[in-house]
């Protein structure tokens, strides 16, 4: 699998940049009271965020690979 330059950056930028920003705001949501489930809101995301990096990695190896 290849993914194209503008979706892979994409999905990095989700990755590493928002979906951690996202799980730290609704912890913090959670710890405050306003939010009810927050662990596994949390949870999801991760799961969610670590399935599309195993993406990446794999696209960024076969592209790796053919050069």
């Amino acid at each position: 699998m290849k993914l194209s330059n503008k979706t892979y950056d994409f999905l990095k930028y989700l990755v590493t940049i928002f979906a951690p920003a996202l799980m730290t705001l609704i912890a913090g949501f959670g710890a405050t009271g306003l939010l009810a489930n927050t662990e596994t809101i949390v949870t999801v995301i991760g799961l969610i965020a670590t399935f599309i990096g195993g993406l990446i990695g794999v696209s960024s190896h076969n592209y790796h690979k053919e050069d």
